[in-house]
């Protein structure tokens, strides 16, 4: 009886620990998939860009704020190629009219658009999750 004890107890111990250590393993994979999945912001303040007729026809500058949301493990690396993205805008903006609506005012979903696909363009081998556009402004 006593021996039919110890066995029991011994299974307990080692299935409890590989239980431990299993459950760790576990939570440690969740942890590593939370930081891959945590997102960073890389903004970029008064960045000037043509403002086009539909035609092409330069208007006016419009100062423009965005955000870049990246994966957080990524920030670093974003932040020093931060002048291939704005190359890439100005680029973009020359070659895609960033034309006001009727009223006046800026396209902010084509503007959201443009900084998107030539940060996406720009960072190629770097997730670019989604762009803000924070402020845009006439100048």
């Amino acid at each position: 009886m006593a021996g039919r004890r110890s066995a029991l107890l011994l299974g307990l111990v080692i299935g409890g620990g590989l239980g431990a250590a299993a459950m760790q393993q576990y939570e440690a994979g969740i942890a590593d998939e939370a930081n891959a999945s945590a997102s960073a912001y890389v903004e970029v303040r008064r960045m000037p860009l043509p403002l086009t007729t539909a035609e092409g026809r330069l208007v006016r500058y419009a100062a423009v704020d965005f955000a870049l949301e990246v994966p957080a493990d990524r920030r670093g690396q974003v932040r020093r190629l931060l002048p291939e993205v704005r190359h890439a805008m100005n680029m973009a903006a020359h070659e895609t009219p960033l034309a006001l609506d009727p009223s006046g005012r800026i396209d902010v979903d084509r503007l959201r658009t443009l900084t998107e696909t030539a940060a996406r363009t720009a960072l190629t081998g770097e997730e670019v999750r989604s762009a803000k556009v924070l402020a845009a402004q006439q100048i």
